[in-house]
């Protein structure tokens, strides 16, 4: 097995007996990265870093996905109405959290859940402006994030 890396582009090359794969994957800067302890915290994440907003998923106390946007040239805090569009499905009159340059959005609904889990494409229109975020793999991102935290809590280590 070699890893070949030139420029944005990696190649995965796996020989056997029988035959030669070569798999491409895409550049490393749209990947889910897997955060097993956030800063300041011990909660496990998954964040994608976005052209125009970055994408976060976190659990609750309570194991409900916690979908954040973030912005560096953000600057909020308290309630915030929004409204979310998950691929050409919209979703209005939700209940958002700020603070500084995180806004916060609890996922109580399971068919958003579904939504966002097969989403190629969220649309955020907040108080302060309108964002597009790309988060194809949401859906294997939250389940890294679940199992996890199921795992911290038994005890379990994470591993590589």
């Amino acid at each position: 097995m070699r890893l070949l890396r030139s420029g944005s582009v990696s190649l995965l090359i796996l020989t056997s007996a029988s035959c030669l794969i070569v798999a491409a994957a895409e550049p490393s800067s749209r990947q889910w990265m897997h955060i097993e302890n956030v800063p300041g915290g011990t909660a496990c994440a998954a964040r994608l870093d976005g052209s125009e907003i970055d994408t976060m998923l976190m659990l609750n106390q309570s194991g409900r996905l916690i979908l954040v946007a973030g912005n560096a040239g953000w600057n909020a805090s308290g309630a915030q109405e929004i409204a979310l569009r998950i691929d050409g499905w919209n979703v209005d009159h939700l209940t958002a959290s700020a603070f500084n340059n995180l806004v916060m959005l609890p996922i109580t609904d399971e068919a958003v859940l579904k939504h966002l889990k097969a989403a190629k494409d969220l649309y955020w229109y907040l108080p302060f402006g309108d964002y597009h975020a790309t988060v194809t793999g949401l859906g294997e991102a939250f389940d890294w994030v679940y199992v996890c935290e199921q795992r911290k809590r038994m005890g379990l280590s994470i591993g590589p």
